[in-house]
């Protein structure tokens, strides 16, 4: 939860579904004038509604085998029936394209201001030291994002009036998964701790 509060939490040291005490970014917005209501998540960790602490925030988050929470239509029904027949490799939920899948549908319906969406396998297979398939996830992600871009333009709504962002869970140093055959970088507080832009570009570029 730290990329949605941006500070570490005190007392918090597992992946245990604890209601997140601090406010998220997106709880915040959900708040705000125009955007109450108008803020959606989705990701398969069925731990995101605890970070979104969805019993206080009021958020809808797709998680887990049900990555539309209220289906309403015979498409959103399938898309949850699609995460139920994937093999269940991981036993909190499916891959990452059903949730997909439903956040799209969302853009198309619902009409979110605000949309968050979790994409979790390439940390998996990090965890599980399988390069090859967190570059496979890496290329699927890729895929991913230019298809909600896409869709983002197709819809009136969103067209050239929408701001995209990416980040990324790693934060090298301590906890990279891959030592063979890549370049390891310094951890990214100590990067930024440096206060040298140009270190940051090579390490952009090396990437």
């Amino acid at each position: 939860s730290m990329l949605e509060t941006h500070q570490k939490l005190a007392g918090v040291d597992s992946n245990d579904k604890i209601p997140n005490p601090n406010v998220t970014v997106l709880e915040w917005l959900n708040g705000r004038p125009g955007f109450q209501d108008r803020v959606a998540a989705f990701g398969s960790w069925d731990v995101l509604p605890s970070i979104l602490n969805t019993g206080r925030s009021r958020i809808p988050v797709g998680t887990g085998f049900t990555p539309v929470p209220s289906p309403k239509t015979d498409r959103e029904r399938a898309i949850n029936e699609l995460a139920t027949d994937l093999p269940a490799y991981w036993e909190y939920g499916p891959f990452d394209a059903p949730m997909v899948y439903a956040a799209l549908e969302a853009l198309r319906t619902s009409k979110p201001r605000v949309l968050y969406i979790m994409l979790g396998e390439g940390d998996e297979w990090a965890h599980a030291g399988r390069y090859d398939l967190y570059l496979d996830a890496t290329f699927r992600a890729d895929r991913f994002i230019e298809r909600i871009w896409k869709t983002l333009q197709s819809i009136p709504e969103y067209a050239n009036q929408t701001t995209l962002l990416v980040t990324t869970d790693h934060e090298g140093g301590r906890v990279i998964m891959f030592r063979d055959g890549i370049t390891v970088f310094p951890d990214n507080m100590a990067l930024g701790g440096a206060g040298k832009i140009d270190y940051a570009r090579q390490q952009g570029e090396i990437e």
